[in-house]
């Protein structure tokens, strides 16, 4: 799996688990991340439990993504964005766990008030348009010695 000399890094296992998925390979990815990562929750990052929690939402384990919510939860990590309360927010309901769902809601709602990345970019402002030096040229030789 790792040559001579490489590390055996959570980065090393993120990009494996990634290219596991993307080759329709989901339950090794899996195994992956129970053997390897799983134990140790706290210094996982949030870009590797998002990548776990899609793939696991995507191949329709949603009991273990909702497992593995409520361990990082444990650890008292908050996560960092909506999509990923969406994620967890669909589990809940499509197991039937509509109580969860709303305690879900209720406890993350601040998340649901702020902007998103993504809003922030729809709401940016349009950059200034810059008319041709010609036309604001003939425009101002019109005005003070009429046509040229």
């Amino acid at each position: 799996m790792l040559g001579k000399g490489q590390g055996k890094t959570i980065r090393t296992y993120e990009q494996l688990v990634c290219a596991l998925e993307k080759d329709n390979r989901a339950e090794e990815a899996c195994r992956v991340w129970d053997n390897k990562i799983a134990h140790d929750l706290q210094s996982v990052p949030w870009r590797f439990c998002r990548l776990m929690l899609g793939i696991y939402y995507r191949n329709n384990k949603l009991d273990r993504l909702v497992q593995l919510f409520k361990n990082l939860e444990a650890y008292g990590r908050k996560p960092p964005s909506k999509d990923i309360v969406r994620k967890v927010e669909d589990a809940y309901e499509m197991l039937g766990l509509t109580k969860e769902k709303e305690e879900l809601l209720e406890k993350y709602k601040d998340l649901y008030n702020e902007p998103s990345s993504n809003d922030r970019r729809r709401t940016r402002k349009p950059s200034r348009r810059v008319t041709p030096a010609s036309l604001i040229y003939g425009i101002e030789l019109q005005g003070k010695h009429g046509n040229i």
